[in-house]
């Protein structure tokens, strides 16, 4: 593939709206791994809760990666610009 046809494949809204929700659940990982044993021991949580806290925001990007990658298929972008 080119690199004209690469910079035009896709649907760049789509793109957009996927890279931010993947940076605010990855920066949000990232802010709860270092608090997860201080929300410990604050909220009495198990390991399983300390796990689940540190683990939802990364599940959450995965889930909406694939409502994206469907929604970019079913309202993506036009024939032309697929071709």
């Amino acid at each position: 593939m080119s690199v004209r046809g690469f910079t035009r494949a896709g649907h760049f809204p789509t793109l957009i709206a996927a890279l931010l929700y993947f940076d605010v659940s990855f920066m949000t990982w990232v802010m709860l791994g270092p608090l997860a044993p201080f929300l410990r021991d604050d909220l009495g949580l198990s390991s399983t809760q300390q796990g689940l806290l540190t683990a939802i925001p990364l599940l959450g990007g995965v889930r909406q990666a694939g409502v994206y990658s469907y929604r970019s298929a079913l309202f993506g972008a036009d024939e032309e610009r697929a071709a």
